[in-house]
This record gives C-alpha cells, structure tokens and sequence, in this order.
C-alpha cells in the first residue's frame, strides 16, 4: 500500500518502531527504518536542525559535520542547552511515498493503536505509578494513515465510529 509521509511524520514514524521483538519483527524494524528514515542528504536538502533553548541551530552539513549557528553565526556546540525542538524547510511539508507492506503497516498500526490505549491506561493510574507512553497530537496524522484509513470495514470497527 502506498502512503505519502512528510518529514515529520517520517520522524515520529521511526520514534514508534518497537526496540526489541522476535528475531523477524526485528528485521522488519530494520527494513522500516531504512525506508522512511531520514536520509543523509535529506539533511541538507530539507535543511533540519535540532533547535536548542537558546535558539541554537545545530545541523549536519554535507560532509556529516554537526554545526551550532546562532542568528546565522557559527557558535561552539553547547552541551549544556536542551534540545526544544526540530524545524526544516518548505520542501520537508512535501510528502514522499512509501509503498507498504501488509506487514509494516500492521506494525505501525500496532504501535499506534497501543498508544491510544495506554490512554485510558493512564487515566486509572495509582500515585507513584509512572505512566506509560500514550497517543499524542504528533501521533494524529500517521493513526489517520495507518489505522483509521487501512483499517477493513468489520462490525467491530464500524460500531467504534
């Protein structure tokens, strides 16, 4: 099955792949996060850095070389300062289409439909638990893709709408 995904979505795709699993699971976990990865050059292409709380940018240059900018200034790399987020250019919005596997996209949906529970999960915590990690906005347009839309209309799934 073919889905269009933009850098983003790319990146939290890759942050839900499990990180352990039988030995098949795995592989496909490897062959996923070849395919929607970020590549090398998509680095530079679609300009992404890591943006730290002082308003640093770091970026990886051609050459693979991380390098802070402030205001356009080339700065030393601040180890002291948190990563406050991630930002990349126009070209990075434009989606990309990957063609899925019935396996990968079980995998995806898997991954997704376990944070949607763990909603309902953390709502019923005791104190002191710790909450385990649930479905998020970020989370929202790859459900769409790879749950809500792929998911064979079935009794069961037409009585959740």
């Amino acid at each position: 099955m073919k889905i269009g995904m933009n850098v983003i979505e790319r990146l939290v795709a890759v942050s839900l792949l499990p990180k352990e699993g039988s030995f098949a699971t795995l592989r496909i976990i490897g062959d996923l996060k070849n395919k929607v990865g970020i590549k090398a050059e998509e680095y530079t292409t679609f300009d992404i850095c890591d943006v730290l709380e002082d308003g640093t940018e770091i970026r990886v240059d051609k050459h693979g070389k991380r390098i802070a900018t402030k205001d356009g200034i080339e700065v030393p790399i601040d180890g002291s300062k948190n990563k406050v987020g991630i930002k990349w250019n126009e070209q990075g919005n434009k989606e990309k289409e990957f063609d899925f596997m019935a396996k990968e996209m079980s995998l995806f949906a898997e991954q997704l439909r376990t944070l949607e529970k763990n909603v309902e999960y953390n709502k019923t915590l005791k104190e002191g638990k710790t909450p385990k990690p649930a479905l998020e906005e970020r989370h929202v347009s790859l459900y769409a893709k790879f749950v809500e839309e792929k998911e064979p209309e079935t009794k069961e799934n037409t009585e959740k709408k």
